[in-house]
């Protein structure tokens, strides 16, 4: 087994056997939210930054320091969140067995069960990649719109991350091995959503 991969033998049960293994696409940093994104951040972080400027040069020292945290943000949407994406990735890895599908992030593996899979919501690109997310806490497809699944981990409580096979080539291929079927997306409980 692949030296990134030695996380997943000190994880597999006995008798537990891997069907895939993968982790999410490098390098690519853009997907459909953008569209949307990308406008918003730039205007959030330059019209934060426009404002702060001009309280800089009245000297009020209070509203000075009231809209550091504004640019703090804006400058993460414009800029930030593509660094730390990429980050994120580097460190994620994934795998799906016979009993479980499996995510490795930094020193954190979380897991479910395949006998007991939640809804599932995939979205596949026009390059066949795409991403897998699993609505363990019922949040509905409109909760994943944003960040083609990315920010699910943000919209939940404390404790209450969705997992999520995140830019994974061959999503279709993946969800086959997933789902133990060959005909395509028509299981039940399943929200397909595919670019043209």
């Amino acid at each position: 087994m692949n030296q990134e991969y030695g996380w997943l033998n000190t994880c597999l049960l006995a008798g537990e056997s891997v069907l895939w293994r993968g982790r999410p696409m490098q390098g690519k940093i853009f997907c459909k939210h953008d569209i949307f994104m990308i406008p918003f951040s730039i205007m959030w972080g330059g019209f934060a930054i426009f404002w702060e400027l001009m309280v800089l040069l009245t000297g009020n020292l209070f509203f000075a320091l009231w809209g550091i945290p504004f640019v703090a943000v804006g400058l993460y949407m414009m800029v930030g969140r593509f660094f730390w994406q990429e980050y994120r990735k580097k460190r994620t890895f994934y795998a799906i067995t016979d009993q479980r599908v499996l995510q490795f992030q930094g020193k954190r593996v979380t897991f479910l069960d395949r006998a007991h899979l939640p809804q599932i919501h995939v979205t596949v690109d026009r390059d066949g990649s795409g991403t897998i997310v699993f609505d363990r806490y019922g949040r509905g497809q409109g909760r994943y719109f944003w960040g083609n699944g990315i920010f699910a981990d943000a919209c939940g409580r404390s404790g209450q991350m969705d997992p999520v096979l995140e830019n994974i080539p061959d999503v279709k291929l993946v969800y086959r091995i997933l789902s133990c079927q060959n005909q395509g997306p028509a299981a039940p409980g399943v929200t397909w959503n595919e670019s043209v």
